[in-house]
Parts: C-alpha cells; structure tokens; sequence
C-alpha cells in the first residue's frame, strides 16, 4: 500500500502496513533467530512483542563488520540486537548522555561485558559534543528519542538541546549512503515538534525537514508499528495509551548531491 498524501495519514485501516520506498534498493531480511540470544533478558524478550525489532531493525541495512550508532540507547535493548547483525568484526555504540545513563541506572555497565559483546562501546557523550568521526557510521538508529531533542525538564538535568548541532554531528558521522533510521511516537498533522514537550510525540514531516536540512534523503517510510488503538492527544506515558503508541519509522540516507561526504 503506498501512501502519497500527506505523511502517515490516520485514515489507514488498524494493522494495515503501510511503505514507501523511493528508488532504493531492498533492505536486508534479518534473521529473528538472533532474537533467540541466550544472553539476553526476559524483560527484552517481553518488549519484543512491542517493539518489534525484526521489523525495525532491517531498515539499518547493516552487514557484518558494519558500525552502527545507538543514540541514546538506555538500557541497550536495541544495541544488544544490533550487536548480533555486526558480530565481532563490528561495532556498535551504546550512546547515552548522563541524564540517561542517570535514568536508566548502573545495569548497563555491566550488561555488554556479561554477554561477551567485546563489539559494543559504551559510548557516553553529551549531546553537543557525540565524539563521532566524520563519515564513521555505516547507520544510526534513533528510537523514541528525536523528539527528545525538543523537549526540556531542567530540574531533571534535561537543559534546552540545539536540535541542529546534534542532527549536524550525526549527518556528518554517517559515511556515504549510510542509513539513519528514527522511530518515534506519532504527534496529529500540523503538530510538528509542539507536542514534544507535554506529550512526547512529533509529527513525522516535521522530521523529515529537519533532517533533509542536514544533507539526509528520505529514502523509506513504514507504518508497521502503527497499532491503531492510539489517542494522539494524550501523553505517550497515559495509561489508555502506553504501549499502544503509533509509532512511525522514517529511513534517510546521506546524500553527498545535498551535503559534501569526506
């Protein structure tokens, strides 16, 4: 089903997925089996269900030896998956900044080194300095946390982010054709990043501008994490509607035409 309205309009039937792809090859398959890691924990066999990253993670398009970036990973449920695609030839990198690495407490140091996954760097940088090589990433992913960028709560030592510094370090950090992936919660047409603040949602144009700003080229687009049981006026934390988000994926590649590789 392709979408050419506007981005992601509501009227699509509940569990009907929904692409675009524009001019780029096919994404790898991914193999669920890798799911089936021993070392993982039960609570990230429990988040599989919602999370689904069989149907994220793909769009990455990772190879063996590749290196990735885990924005603002937490608790590194998605670093510890991705660590399988790269295997020990790769590299993945476990972001967090201190407000995270505060929030989510002192099990992920622990975690990467217990399962043996010499290829994941804890890789703890403030977000107006990522520490990121030009042209080092084949791919980034950004899950429930660009909209982050645009939200403040200073008592909780989450200051006002320059949104426009961050996306310039990671666009420079993707090597050429490398792939950034952002999911996020849905936020209402004509919301932009207003709702960010109170309800932790962003409206998936408002992405894509923002990051074809920065020399990115949207490149596919998927309603597969759309649940159809979400309410866009309420907080994504709301009891009626956590767990049961829209969540959108918006795939970029960076474009050397927009923005000069190294």
């Amino acid at each position: 089903m392709i979408m050419l309205l506007s981005m992601f309009p509501r009227f699509a039937a509940a569990g009907v997925i929904a692409a675009l792809v524009l001019g780029c090859a096919p994404t790898p398959t991914f193999d669920p089996a890798s799911l089936d890691d021993p070392q993982r924990s039960e609570a990230d066999r429990e988040r599989d269900a919602r999370s689904r990253p069989a149907e994220v993670v793909p769009f990455l398009a990772l190879e063996p030896g590749d290196q990735v970036l885990d924005f603002l990973t937490g608790g590194g449920y998605y670093a510890h998956i991705l660590a399988g695609v790269v295997g020990p030839q790769g590299r993945v990198l476990a972001h967090n900044n201190a407000a995270y690495h505060e929030w989510v407490g002192p099990d992920i140091d622990a975690r990467f080194e217990a399962a043996g996954l010499s290829q994941v760097m804890l890789h703890e940088r403030e977000l107006d300095d990522l520490g990121l090589a030009p042209g080092s990433l084949d791919a980034a992913l950004m899950v429930a946390c660009f909209h982050d960028l645009y939200f403040v709560d200073v008592e909780n030592d989450w200051p006002a982010v320059d949104a426009d510094r961050v996306m310039a370090q990671i666009a420079a950090a993707l090597a050429p054709k490398g792939r950034l992936v952002v999911v996020d919660h849905l936020a209402g047409p004509g919301r932009a990043q207003r709702d960010a603040q109170a309800l932790h949602r962003i409206e998936p144009s408002f992405v894509v501008e923002a990051w074809e700003a920065h020399g990115l080229r949207l490149v596919e687009r998927s309603e597969v994490l759309f649940t159809g049981r979400d309410q866009l006026d309420r907080s994504v934390f709301d009891p009626e509607v956590r767990g049961r988000t829209d969540r959108f994926i918006l795939v970029f590649e960076r474009d050397c035409r927009r923005s000069p590789c190294a």
